[in-house]
């Protein structure tokens, strides 16, 4: 496997991550619409059927079908972050792990993973740049142990 495919890999799971939040966001608004339809009003007098009924079996199942979806996306992304996070574990360098797992699981932005980890330093705010350096060197080569650990254990 090349750092190529790695990177491939992580950054499938980071933007299905946000998918999976947009997801549920769509589903939190879908919630709402269904609370906020009235009810139709009843009375005695025959009438063609209300279109406001339709409109909220379509809704109904149109919820139903999007906590099926994001429930298969959950358990999926579930499978493929054990394996990412089996794969990081094993990363020697712990800040080359720190980095990864910052990067692609927690979903971090570079600035926020420069600053966690050399935030510290007294020299940080006149060397920003020169330890954001730092962080992608670790990061290239986090990717590249990666790689030969994919390859090494095909099970990833």
């Amino acid at each position: 496997m090349t750092v190529v495919d790695v990177k491939s890999i992580l950054i499938a799971y980071r933007d299905t991550e946000r998918y999976i939040d947009v997801q549920i966001e769509r589903l939190e608004l879908l919630e709402a619409k269904i609370e906020s339809v009235g009810s139709p009003t009843l009375s005695d007098m025959p009438k063609p059927p209300s279109p406001s009924v339709d409109r909220i079996a379509e809704m109904a199942q149109r919820k139903v079908d999007l906590e099926a979806k994001i429930k298969r996306l959950m358990q999926e992304q579930a499978f493929v972050r054990s394996r990412i996070e089996k794969a990081t574990e094993e990363l020697p360098d712990k800040m080359q792990r720190t980095v990864i797992q910052t990067r692609y699981l927690d979903r971090e932005k570079w600035d926020t993973i420069n600053f966690m980890i050399f935030g510290g330093e007294a020299d940080y705010a006149d060397k920003a740049d020169s330890y954001m350096r730092r962080i992608m060197i670790l990061h290239g080569q986090a990717l590249e142990k990666l790689a030969e650990i994919y390859e090494a254990d095909r099970s990833l």
